[in-house]
């Protein structure tokens, strides 16, 4: 349990007690995922970025990284709870056309809290942030493993034709090919590991990003 908890959630850890560059980190992590979903519930461009930023706000103003426990689930979970609600405040505002604080009250930390539940929409934009973190180090790691598994996924044409765009061989790069996909596996697994509460969590998630990239959501297949 330790050696999973000596990463991100010793992170999380530090932002709570106010440590900057744990803070950035944190935002930068979370962000993308947030973003993407707010988008996804029909907020436009700029404005899901400021509500992204309100999300950031009220996780570190009202002291919801200082409550977080890993035994009790996912910590995506109360993000996601989080966006959602801030989303429907924001709704909220539009509908009564006003402007709300930023910072909500100690009923919407509770209300985020006990709306912590599995959320298929943001763990699918989760996972796409963590394939989006395991894709760039295959990228700077392995070039030419990263080259290969783009071309073919990005083309249909035949793998010869891919092979000789790469100047490689066919074997060489239906080598190339094999191994982008193991060290993407690879890193996924590693970005997973990172995020874990323990041994029982990590498995657990696998199986579930496992579930989420075997079954995409409708609009994506």
């Amino acid at each position: 349990m330790a050696a999973f908890q000596s990463t991100w959630w010793t992170m999380i850890e530090r932002a709570g007690r106010g440590d900057p560059d744990a803070a950035l980190e944190f935002a930068r992590r979370y962000q993308p995922a947030v973003i993407a979903f707010v988008r996804r519930m029909g907020v436009p461009a700029g404005e899901a970025e400021d509500l992204t930023q309100e999300v950031m706000l009220r996780v570190f103003c009202r002291g919801v990284l200082d409550r977080i426990d890993p035994s009790r689930g996912r910590f995506r979970n109360l993000m996601c709870a989080v966006a959602r609600n801030v989303v429907r405040n924001y709704r909220e505002r539009q509908r009564a056309g006003k402007r709300a604080a930023i910072v909500q009250s100690l009923d919407a930390l509770q209300a985020d809290i006990a709306d912590a539940v599995d959320e298929p929409d943001f763990d699918r934009e989760w996972v796409r942030h963590l394939l989006d973190r395991a894709l760039d180090r295959l990228r700077t790691q392995y070039p030419q493993y990263h080259a290969a598994l783009t071309a073919a996924v990005d083309s249909d044409e035949p793998r010869d034709r891919l092979a000789a765009r790469l100047n490689l061989s066919p074997q060489q790069f239906k080598n190339a090919l094999h191994r982008g996909k193991q060290k993407l596996a690879q890193f996924l697994r590693g970005e997973i590991r990172e995020y874990a509460a323990g041994p029982q969590d990590y498995s657990a998630e696998l199986r579930h990003v496992a579930g989420l990239l075997d079954h995409p959501a409708d609009d994506e297949s």
